[in-house]
């Protein structure tokens, strides 16, 4: 398969993990897999300095940013354990999307300022989110999704960042227990600076 350049790789209880089917991988740009503690897995990555978009699920607790040696574009994490190291993604500097889905890990939006060319942010199904002033500081961001992540801006979230020059801010929060429509808890953030550019789309 010296010509394949995306690799979208399934796994179910029947399934064999990627290693066992394809290895060595071609030099993949775009690769969907499994983590799951595989030694095997987590090798393949450290072997693509091709890729440039990178979908992991079932990563639990591991680092696998250490194993990433691609100049990644657009990374997907999912389903992380609670000691997840989520302040790794300093270390992949051009990440321009990230999107991050069941994060059981304490998420501190901080981390987000060290990628000076973030353009999108999506965050799914993630509790533990802390420290979301820090995205005002993202001077590229374009685009911040939070979809049941509690209610990580607070009442006076839409204000805040109003008063930073973010001129189009749709924010709608639910909580368990409130009265009256909700919105699945949902949050959308979208700065509304001068010269923003057009949030890349996942590639697929």
């Amino acid at each position: 398969m010296p010509g394949l350049r995306a690799l979208l790789w399934v796994t179910s209880y029947t399934t064999p993990r990627l290693p066992r089917v394809v290895d060595p991988l071609p030099p993949l740009e775009f690769l969907r897999t499994n983590v799951t503690g595989d030694d095997a897995v987590l090798r393949q990555l450290a072997e693509l300095p091709t890729l440039r978009h990178l979908e992991l699920e079932d990563v639990k607790n591991t680092d696998v940013v250490d194993h990433l040696v691609a100049p990644l574009r657009v990374l997907e994490i999912a389903g992380t354990g609670r000691d997840f190291p989520v302040a790794r993604l300093a270390a992949i500097p051009a990440l321009e999307a990230v999107r991050l889905n069941g994060i059981r890990a304490e998420l501190d939006c901080a981390v987000f300022q060290a990628l000076p060319g973030l353009v999108q942010l999506t965050v799914l199904n993630s509790k533990r989110i802390v420290n979301v002033e820090a995205l005002l500081d993202c001077p590229a961001l374009a685009s911040s999704t939070f979809v049941n992540c509690g209610n990580p801006f607070k009442e006076d979230g839409k204000a805040l960042f109003r008063s930073k020059g973010f001129a189009n801010l749709p924010i709608d929060h639910s909580q368990a227990g409130r009265r009256g429509p909700t919105t699945g808890g949902r949050a959308v953030v979208t700065p509304g600076r001068p010269g923003t550019t057009t949030s890349p789309g996942r590639g697929r």
